[in-house]
């Protein structure tokens, strides 16, 4: 029987268009079905007013207060719209975001394997440049070097893999040539989950998010639009989807947090699967009309895999 798998990634605040994207999933109404978020649910992790007080008064314990209490809205907000699908969701954080089990519980499932009807899925969050420490923008600074972002380990990972032999892998860094095309053409996935997926039969499907500009949009010079794969000598394939970023981006001011810079934004994505996990068909869909304004949902494409 074909289940299905709505994919999202990189909504960093919008909760909108999480909500749009929700509703369509829940007008189609298709069984056997699930919701994977594949992380940074966050953009701004503090507000501007904690950061004027913050310079202000130089109360540190008042803005590390004051960042957790805003952290905790935006994600108590993000799991009463997934809980509202009336089915099944697993995240996993991104390079934007902390430890998300204390507001999403088991749905969190970074670091571990979950059941999907007898498919093995694992996740994993953080990301890095290749295998290497992420380093981010810098209004993240005092969160990275406070510890307050996931970090990516690259031995974590490659032990997990190793340990569960999953059939689908949710990692927010994509593999290292695979769905990871920035805007001038390089690639900065994790060479790990790559060489897994050469030497591995096991994995059907990798999600993962991260790279905005390999998603359905595809703004990078390699013509890559959220599908990849690799195939191996024994003719067994990987496929690797990135749905792009929900969520309305933007590089930010990092005294107001005000948006420098915008990108398109408003893509997800359906992952139809077999009842071993292979995938079988992906569908592209986008929440954005004109401007920066969420509107309802449209096709932007679809890639049979069989």
């Amino acid at each position: 029987m074909v289940k299905h798998l709505y994919v999202m990634s990189d909504t960093h605040d919008d909760v909108e268009a999480v909500a749009r994207a929700v509703d369509f999933v829940k007008s189609e109404g298709r069984g056997n079905s699930r919701i994977i978020h594949a992380g940074d649910f966050s953009l701004k992790p503090y507000t501007r007013e904690a950061l004027d007080n913050l310079k202000g008064t130089g109360d540190v314990a008042s803005f590390w207060r004051a960042k957790e209490e805003h952290t905790a809205d935006i994600l108590n907000s993000y799991k009463e719209v997934l809980d509202a699908s009336g089915m099944p969701w697993m995240a996993i954080p991104g390079n934007y975001d902390g430890n998300l089990e204390g507001v999403f519980g088991s749905s969190d499932i970074h670091g571990r394997a979950e059941d999907f009807d007898g498919i093995k899925v694992v996740g994993y969050g953080g990301a890095g440049d290749g295998d290497g420490p992420w380093i981010g923008p810098e209004h993240m600074q005092p969160l990275v070097k406070a510890g307050q972002i996931q970090m990516f380990n690259s031995k974590d990972l490659s032990d997990l893999l190793a340990r569960e032999n999953p059939a689908i892998a949710v990692t927010h860094s994509p593999p290292r040539g695979l769905c990871d095309d920035m805007f001038n053409g390089a690639h900065v996935g994790t060479p790990t989950m790559t060489k897994y997926l050469q030497e591995n039969d096991g994995l059907k499907l990798v999600i993962s998010g991260h790279i905005h500009e390999a998603g359905p949009g595809g703004s990078n010079p390699n013509g890559v639009c959220g599908v990849s794969g690799i195939e191996r000598a024994s003719g067994e394939r990987t496929i690797v989807v990135n749905p792009g970023n929900l969520g309305r981006f933007g590089l930010l001011d990092t005294n107001t947090l005000a948006p420098v810079r915008e990108f398109d934004f408003g893509t997800f994505a359906r992952v139809d699967i077999e009842d071993d996990g292979t995938p079988i068909k992906v569908t592209q869909y986008s929440v954005q009309e004109q401007g920066r304004t969420v509107g309802e949902v449209r096709q932007v494409g679809e890639y049979n895999l069989k």
